[in-house]
């Protein structure tokens, strides 16, 4: 074998580790995109549910696909709607003692104990309540499913 050979198969051998090297760093970019994208498919949930009340708008998209699977978006609908009854029953409650005050808010509720302490403040999408009062009715208002106040999915 001359120099010239043995060179060649320098070159083709060096070539050839540069190779399985690429296929070895795309191999593993690819698994490691993959271990990424599982991994926020389960923990992007976990983090949309443990977001504060002002939500990002992942947290709205994750919410909205749960919705999608009807028992669970029914089940908050339900719980929703009997905290909205809670509350305006305790806003009627509290006009009737306090007709000079106005229409209450959540916290007036709360503070002078219209509401129980451990009751919940907050839609089953942690966003607040809204009361409204016009004449002598008291409507209470959840964005509902999409957190959005003044769309068809609001709950009174």
């Amino acid at each position: 074998m001359t120099l010239e050979d043995r060179q060649l198969d320098d070159v083709r051998s060096a070539d050839a580790r540069s190779r399985r090297a690429a296929r070895f760093e795309l191999v593993s970019a690819v698994l490691m995109t993959v271990g990424f994208l599982a991994a926020l498919s389960v923990g992007g949930v976990a983090l949309a549910n443990s977001m504060s009340p002002a939500r990002s708008s992942l947290g709205r998209t994750l919410e909205n696909w749960k919705c999608r699977h009807i028992a669970y978006c029914e089940s908050r609908i339900r719980v929703t709607e009997g905290a909205v009854q809670t509350v305006r029953s305790a806003a009627i409650q509290f006009r009737a003692e306090n007709p000079g005050d106005g229409c209450p808010s959540m916290d007036d509720l709360a503070e002078q104990q219209y509401l129980d302490s451990g009751r919940r403040l907050e839609d089953a999408w942690e966003n607040d309540f809204r009361i409204a009062c016009v004449g002598r009715d008291i409507v209470v208002t959840s964005a509902g499913p999409d957190e959005l106040f003044g769309t068809e999915d609001d709950i009174e």
